[in-house]
Parts: structure tokens; C-alpha cells; sequence
């Protein structure tokens, strides 16, 4: 039996500018465009890129007590985020591993989510039993994602004071008559913004944004290889409920004055136990590494750790890595072996990656 894969508000748009489909959260999505992956990446950090993010759930969640119900989920503090202010966030099980990460912005009315496309089935069942009919998922919206450093200038001839925005600030702003929410926020490590709005609009938005000299429509590929090069964890790859928060390097999320959420026990617990750490690498020379490279000592051979992300880097730094090392190991610059099908390389330990791009303080995102 084929899976039949929903389709973008923008298909239509996108197969005009010649984009290579690919299957992603169960639509088919841009992968690239024919000017291809690389050009797509470089132009997102030197100008601007942009994204057809459609394929994330959004959801609202209605009523006062949202917040306080939703930090029954997370160890994240909920409860004292602004209105109008976007924070990322976990979601923890009971044996203290990560269900999936999200970006929970704070409302008038309540609650705004963003979703990861690789684990609504187990994530959309545990907010529904949480929210009941407080909660609407918005599958008649878009998501678009314009990021870079020029993102700000493109945006202002369309939305002016968006300039005013501070990062993970989230506004309202009109195109066309249309309400768009805007947060200052992205998964590539360098300034930018995601959009929503009803779905039956986001075409027009995104000709027009296309448009400018200095945007270029952006796929999947370059996305990915962008959140990578930016030490950005991707669900399902980099994290699940193996994982625990401190071992994926989230501990900086953690409310420091909550203990009652979801595997809190356990996950000191597992701590106790646990020697495993994510950290960002560059891999040189210049060789392709994918996942599940084993990583290794570099004196004795001794695996002491596994790649869960990796390509060749089509940014400056070269091939741009992600994975788990024995906590010893993960110190910057450590050099680490690293297994490939040319030979053994050098893989250093480079934790200041996240946002070297950014022209001022980005948000992060996270899919």
C-alpha cells in the first residue's frame, strides 16, 4: 500500500520554480531548487533564504491555564513566558527521556506550538489527553521561514517594525489584509524569521519574498545541512527517548525551580549512570561522514562514540558533524578519529558552532 503524502498550500508554486520533491512529515516538500543544495545554503548565509516550513503542526491552545497545564508535560518554565515572547522547549516521559522538542510562543488567549514533522503521533495524543477541545490544529495554515542576514531588510518593505523585534520576540502584522505571525526565530544559526498565516495566502507571500535580488527559495537539503553546520539537534536523529536532556545537552532548558515534570526522578537517575554527550565536530580533511560513524580514540582506536548527524558541509567550515562522545571527550577542540570510507580522520570538537553566522543574537528553533 502507498502512502499518499499531502501536499504544501504552495506545491503549485513550488514545481513552477522547478523544485525537487521529496517525502518529509508526510508531504512532499521542496528538497531543492535548481539552482541546488549548495547555492541554496550560501546565499541563506550571505543574503537571505527561504523556506516552505508547511509541514509542521501548528496548533493553538486556548484558556488562562494553558501555560501551567502544558509545564505538567516539560521541565521547561512556562508559566512566566510574556505574551508575545516565543521559548523552546522539551517534552520529557516518565523514564526522564526526550518524547520530541517543540517552540511554545505566549498569547493573549493562550498558547501558540510548533511541532516537529517526525513524531506527531506521539505527540499530538499527549497534548490532546492534556487539552482536549482547548486545543485546534491549524492544517489550513503555512509556515514560511525567511533566515539570514539580510532577512530583516526583505521583511521591513512588507511589515514595517519588524526591525523592532528582538530574537524570539513574536508579533502580529497584516499582508494583504491577511493576519501573519511572525517570530523572530530559526533553525539555521543566523537571524531570521518564521511566518504563518492561512495557508490559501502563503503563495502571494512567498512570490512576492521570492522576488527580491537578495532572497533565494531554499529546500530541505539546505536546511538541513545549515542546522547542522550550526550545531542544531534534529528529533528522531540527534535525540529521542533514549536520550536524556543532559546528555543531549539541553540541561540549560531546565527549570531551575520545578522538579514535578516527567521523568524528573529519572533523569538524575539515569544521570548518575549515563557518560554520553552531544557536541558539534569538523571533520578534516575533507571527507563524507555520515550516520552512524563510529568515533574514536585517537591514540588507541577505542570507539568512544557514533555520529547521528552528518554530510559533507556545504558551508566554510568543511564537513560539519553531530554526535555522541563519552563525556571525557567533550571538551572544545579535543581531537577525535573518526572512521570514513577513505580512511581514518581527524574530527575536532567544536562546541562555539551554534550561531557563528549571525549578525545579531538568533533564535533557535528547533524541527
Amino acid at each position: 500500500m502507498t502512502l499518499r503524502l499531502l501536499q504544501s498550500p504552495l506545491a503549485d508554486l513550488h514545481r513552477t520554480l522547478g523544485a525537487r520533491m521529496t517525502a518529509e512529515g508526510g508531504h512532499r516538500m521542496p528538497l531543492h531548487y535548481s539552482a541546488g543544495a549548495l547555492a541554496e545554503h550560501r546565499c541563506t548565509r550571505l543574503s537571505a533564504g527561504l523556506f516552505d516550513l508547511s509541514h509542521l503542526p501548528q496548533i493553538l491552545i486556548d484558556g488562562d491555564d494553558a501555560p501551567a497545564l502544558l509545564e505538567t508535560l516539560t521541565p521547561c518554565d512556562i508559566g512566566n513566558l510574556p505574551v508575545g515572547r516565543m521559548r523552546y522547549a522539551v517534552l520529557t516521559s516518565t523514564s526522564g527521556g526526550i518524547i520530541d522538542d517543540l517552540t511554545v510562543s505566549r498569547e493573549p488567549e493562550g498558547l501558540f506550538l510548533i511541532l516537529n514533522a517526525q513524531m506527531p503521533e506521539a505527540v499530538l495524543p499527549l497534548l490532546k489527553a492534556r487539552f482536549g477541545r482547548a486545543m485546534r490544529v491549524l492544517n489550513a495554515h503555512a509556515l514560511l521561514a525567511l533566515q539570514g542576514p539580510d532577512a530583516v531588510t526583505v521583511l521591513m518593505d512588507f511589515f514595517p517594525g519588524v526591525d523592532r523585534m528582538a530574537a524570539m520576540d513574536v508579533r502580529f502584522f497584516s499582508f494583504q489584509g491577511v493576519p501573519v505571525r511572525i517570530s523572530r526565530s530559526g533553525y539555521t544559526g543566523g537571524d531570521g524569521f518564521e511566518l504563518s498565516l492561512p495557508g490559501r495566502h502563503a503563495p502571494a507571500l512567498f512570490a512576492v519574498l521570492a522576488r527580491d535580488p537578495a532572497v533565494m527559495p531554499a529546500g530541505l537539503a539546505a536546511r538541513e545541512s545549515l542546522r547542522i553546520e550550526a550545531g542544531y539537534a534534529r528529533s528522531g536523529e540527534d535525540f529521542d527517548e533514549s536520550t536524556t536532556l543532559i546528555e543531549a545537552g539541553f540541561d540549560r532548558f531546565l527549570s531551575t525551580s520545578r522538579s514535578d515534570f516527567p521523568g524528573a526522578s529519572m533523569l538524575y537517575e539515569r544521570e548518575k549512570a549515563d557518560a554520553w554527550r552531544r557536541v558539534p565536530l569538523r571533520v578534516l580533511p575533507v571527507r563524507p561522514v555520515g550516520r552512524g560513524t563510529p568515533l574514536l580514540d585517537p591514540l588507541t582506536g577505542e570507539v568512544i562514540g557514533v555520529v547521528t548527524s552528518g554530510n559533507m558541509g556545504l558551508g566554510d567550515i568543511g564537513p560539519a558533524v553531530m554526535g555522541y562522545v563519552e563525556k571525557a571527550y567533550a571538551r572544545e577542540g579535543t581531537t577525535i578519529a573518526v572512521e570514513t570510507a577513505a580512511g581514518i580522520g581527524d574530527a575536532l570538537v567544536d562546541l562555539t558552532r551554534s550561531c557563528r553566522h549571525a549578525r545579531s543574537s538568533p533564535g533557535l528553533a528547533p524541527r
